[in-house]
């Protein structure tokens, strides 16, 4: 009894013990995320040149990271909640930050190697050691500020060739001893132009479309034709090497330059390539925020047509300017979802001025979509006959049996949408775990599909923060789903009714807005409208011959499909129940 006493109690505590676990490991993640801000804090202060407030902020990011591993210290080995994305990503922005304290400094040494190499050539060895003695000085503090600077090859290719400087200054009183060091700089500076230029080559990628990688490869290529011109400087070094062109030696100086040379005008076509690839990407970015800027204009000039004495002519212009702008965005925000450069590029001017031109547009948008809806309801004339109540012809001998499909004919007065969803309640669901993905575009689709009391995760692959919020007018319903940061991802519930469509938006006035559906189907149909036409065609099957469907238009009041085998009926499309098209549909 005392040994079944002893077991019970061990396994309550290794229950207890996993429960506790498990909570401080959530707990330990929150913190860490609280943590996490600072760290995306730390990444904008550096790309606004502000190194003092990025160490700040990344300071602040250690010291939580710190605290929450406290907590619990499995969170700086998992991959549970992105934490090993978290982590990768804040390594990168604390290298980034070190290196950026640590440059500066550098260049200072560098320019000190540079001007006791001067002093040198010009026979002041005494004044050169000094220079020389301020470069080492200057490099260490450097290196001892940020280590990370002597992994690039092209740092440490020019601090090694100021340290040999030292040797140089040393024996410069002997002439003997000069040209032998004039020779050894010969060959250590014709190795370094060839190994830069092909290790250049090798790594930089020419497809990177970005001022970074150009500026790699400018610095390379100057770094490279400075090593050449430090071999042809030393003349009395090359007329001595010259005499005796079967030495090694002078073999190897040779074999350096030619393959140099070589390497060398690659680099610049590469470099040419890719400064003509750059100013062509930059001018297609120009044209989208060019097109964004008049798809605005032409957007505001729709709102200012008045709702007094407006005719079908007033109208109709109107209508045409806004849905003009529409398929303006759309188009552009298509274009760059699929533009490498836009994606990479998130930073800069451009890039900026074309979110806020997106922005711009977006707000005009709604603002001009309600404006058009009243001009619709003021025109004096009498709007084209639509359906208000079913008509049925045909029925036949099948009447009463569900369809196996239904063709349909859809045409609307006002404005129209981007597109309609139709589907079969045949008791079947949407996928589970549906994912919404969030980018620098915008959401990756124009609408979601999910089932009732479903949960579905909402992912940013962006780098800035989105609150995610889901509306409907007619439902008056509103909530904010989740608070997403860079690279993360949050999970939201489905707390709409079924058969109903909700549009989600970000704070971020230049992500385009997109829907999810609640539906009791897994074989929802897309049907787009053409831009500019009102009308649009459809079939959808429906094998498992289920007795009501639905068409879901965005904005609009949810339409329920009651249809029989060789039936034909006609259904008013309206909003807050005001006939605004019609759907003319045939049981098959």
């Amino acid at each position: 009894m005392f040994r079944k006493l002893i077991f019970f109690s061990g396994a309550v505590l290794a229950l207890n013990s996993h429960s506790l676990m498990a909570d401080t490991f959530d707990d330990a993640v929150n913190l860490y995320l609280q943590g996490f801000e600072y760290c995306t804090d730390a990444k904008d202060a550096l790309t606004a040149n502000n190194v003092p407030r990025a160490k700040a902020a990344l300071d602040k990011y250690e010291s939580l990271k710190q605290e929450a591993s406290g907590i619990n210290s499995t969170i700086l080995s998992t991959q549970k909640r992105g934490m090993d994305s978290n982590l990768k990503f804040c390594e990168r922005v604390a290298t980034d930050i070190e290196i950026a304290i640590g440059t500066p400094i550098l260049d200072q040494a560098l320019a000190a190697c540079d001007e006791a190499k001067n002093q040198l050539k010009a026979q002041n060895p005494e004044q050169a050691n000094i220079s020389y003695q301020r470069f080492n000085r200057l490099k260490q503090e450097a290196l001892s500020t940020s280590p990370s600077l002597n992994d690039r090859f092209s740092i440490r290719n020019q601090i090694r060739s100021c340290n040999r400087l030292e040797k140089k200054i040393a024996g410069f009183n002997e002439k003997q001893e000069a040209l032998a060091l004039a020779i050894e700089t010969v060959l250590e500076e014709s190795e370094a132009y060839a190994t830069l230029c092909q290790t250049t080559l090798q790594t930089t990628k020419p497809t990177a479309l970005n001022a970074s990688n150009l500026q790699e490869i400018k610095s390379a290529v100057n770094a490279a034709q400075k090593h050449r011109a430090a071999v042809m400087a030393e003349s009395l070094a090359l007329a001595e090497m010259d005499k005796n062109p079967d030495d090694p030696g002078t073999i190897s100086k040779n074999q350096y330059l030619q393959a140099g040379d070589l390497c060398l005008q690659k680099l610049n076509a590469q470099l040419s390539g890719l400064e003509s690839s750059l100013e062509l990407a930059q001018k297609e970015l120009d044209e989208y925020n060019g097109a964004l800027k008049r798809a605005n204009s032409q957007c505001g000039a729709a709102q200012k047509f008045p709702l007094a004495q407006v005719d079908q002519a007033a109208y109709d212009k109107a209508r045409s300017q806004y849905e003009s702008a529409i398929q303006t965005r759309n188009n552009v925000r298509a274009a760059l979802a699929k533009n490498n450069y836009y994606q990479a590029n998130q930073q800069t001017g451009t890039a900026r001025s074309i979110e806020k031109s997106l922005g711009n547009l977006n707000t005009c948008l709604d603002q001009t979509r309600s404006h058009v809806s009243a001009l619709f309801g003021a025109l004096p004339l009498s709007k084209p006959p639509i359906a208000s109540v079913a008509k049925q012809k045909a029925a036949g001998k099948t009447g009463g049996v569900p369809p196996r499909k239904i063709h349909g004919s859809v045409k609307m007065l006002n404005t129209t949408p981007e597109f309609i969803v139709a589907y079969m309640v045949d008791g079947s669901r949407p996928l589970h775990d549906v994912e919404i993905v969030i980018d620098a575009s915008g959401f990756d689709q124009p609408v979601y599909f999910v089932g009732s009391g479903e949960t579905f995760r909402i992912k940013s692959k962006d780098f800035a923060t989105h609150r995610i919020s889901a509306s409907s007018a007619a439902l008056d319903f509103a909530n904010n789903l989740a608070r997403v940061q860079s690279r993360q991802s949050r999970q939201a519930k489905v707390t709409w009714p079924v058969n109903n469509m909700v549009q989600i938006r970000s704070d971020r006035g230049d992500v385009v807005p997109s829907y999810i559906a609640n539906i009791p189907s897994s074989k929802p149909s897309i049907i787009m409208f053409d831009y500019g036409s009102d009308t649009v065609t459809f079939e959808l099957d429906n094998p498992s011959e289920a007795a009501i469907g639905y068409l879901l238009v965005p904005d609009f009041d949810p339409l329920e499909i009651k249809l029989s085998e060789g039936e034909i009926k006609s259904l008013a499309i309206t909003r807050d129940n005001e006939p605004l098209g019609s759907v003319l549909l045939k049981g098959l």
